[in-house]
């Protein structure tokens, strides 16, 4: 699990522009939105439940690798936010 998918997939969910907030916050920023909107969420804790809730996810393959992933897409970009090789 990297760090900046769990970045990019909180601020998806908190409709933060990810690559604003890349350019002029911290972790630490999203981090204490993440705990004001969801009851004391953190960042580390928000990234385990993702990880964990990957496997209810369709198995994709890629076509340029050939791996095989499971987790969270922006369907208009056609590409994983979040992602867990299987």
């Amino acid at each position: 699990m990297q760090l900046f998918d769990v970045e990019e997939m909180a601020c998806e969910i908190l409709n933060i522009d990810y690559d604003v907030w890349c350019n002029s916050n911290s972790p630490e920023d999203l981090d204490e939105k993440l705990s004001d909107k969801y009851d004391g969420i953190s960042l580390n804790t928000f990234g385990d439940l993702l990880q964990s809730l990957a496997k209810f996810t369709i198995i994709t393959k890629s076509p340029i690798s050939g791996e095989y992933f499971q987790g969270f897409i922006k369907i208009e970009e056609n590409r994983y936010i979040f992602k867990v090789n299987i």
